[in-house]
């Protein structure tokens, strides 16, 4: 019950938004605030010009697939575990300062805004590949100089880690200040959830070292830890 007081009372306010469909997310204004989970093109091979903007998706091994998808499960791509690229377009209706926030990325990943890296993430020494780690929570802010009114391209550059492919959760974009407080919340509520289950491992070990004949206060103890440490 405490754990679901908590959650209540941290969650971030809600928003209003649409999930990404053919390829494309509008934001209406700057202080839009969207979910970008949805359909985005998607090409099974590694070629640097898939950054570039004015590529014509219909052109090529482009195929639309939902962005928390994974790949492994789509036909042709099952047994494909190289490096693969997914293209987002972005129609805004005025430049200003906008955001990107994602739980998790289920690999290394490098994101392109019109032809330009501005994130990357688990790089291995040779620059161009991923180490073999899942991308952690993050945000960053969308260059303003590489914005233009109407259609942007956003590239995503992502490997594969056993068996696990593109970003698999939540993924905002919008008005920079709330994607920073999505962030902060999505921290700050995680940390309050860990901090419960390790008092409640404690909570239970105690118990455990006067009881010692009642091995499952032990095991409550390790799995509350195992779930505070997750």
């Amino acid at each position: 019950m405490l754990l679901f007081m908590v959650m209540a009372f941290s969650a971030p306010p809600v928003h209003l938004f649409a999930e990404a469909t053919a390829g494309e997310v509008f934001l209406y204004s700057r202080e839009d605030i969207r979910s970008i989970v949805g359909d985005w093109f998607f090409n099974p091979s590694d070629d640097r010009s898939f950054a570039t903007p004015d590529l014509n998706e219909k052109n090529g091994q482009w195929i639309l697939i939902n962005s928390n998808s994974n790949w492994s499960e789509i036909p042709d791509c099952e047994n494909y575990k190289g490096i693969a690229w997914y293209r987002l377009k972005i129609k805004i209706a005025e430049i200003a300062a906008y955001g990107m926030f994602f739980t998790k990325t289920e690999a290394g990943t490098q994101i392109f805004l019109n032809g330009v890296l501005i994130y990357e993430n688990r790089k291995d020494n040779s620059g161009n590949g991923f180490i073999k780690a899942k991308g952690p929570p993050d945000y960053f802010q969308l260059p303003i100089s590489l914005l233009r009114e109407g259609t942007n391209v956003l590239a995503f550059r992502t490997g594969y880690l056993d068996h696990f492919t593109g970003f698999s959760r939540a993924l905002w974009l919008g008005n920079f200040e709330s994607i920073k407080n999505k962030y902060n919340g999505f921290i700050i509520r995680h940390t309050i959830l860990s901090a419960v289950a390790i008092f409640v491992a404690g909570f239970f070990f105690v118990f455990f070292l006067f009881r010692r004949s009642d091995k499952y206060f032990l095991f409550y103890s390790l799995i509350s830890l195992s779930l505070g440490l997750w």
